[in-house]
């Protein structure tokens, strides 16, 4: 889910988050990407994978010269059944 978080609303990275359990296999790795813009919702997007059956295995908080921060979470709950037709995100910029 890289170069997407800083392009849609908090809204949408919220469900695009638990979405992304339909695309994942058992034990899946996502990595994610979010630039150091505001409002900063690093702690929201961390949250919201917990919530959504992931573990965070890192979250690196600034790569230096990029103001960027990465994040690995792995999926601990089952996947869910790919849901055909729903809308997931809209780009705004």
């Amino acid at each position: 889910l890289s170069g997407i978080m800083g392009n849609i609303s908090a809204s949408d990275i919220e469900r695009v988050i638990h979405v992304s359990r339909q695309f994942c296999a058992p034990g899946a790795t996502v990595l994610w990407t979010r630039g150091a813009q505001e409002p900063d919702l690093g702690p929201d997007i961390r949250r919201w994978f917990g919530e959504a059956g992931f573990t965070e295995v890192a979250c690196d908080e600034w790569i230096e010269g990029t103001g960027m921060r990465v994040g690995v979470e792995q999926l601990t709950e089952p996947p869910e059944p790919l849901v055909p037709g729903q809308p997931i995100f809209t780009f705004y910029r």
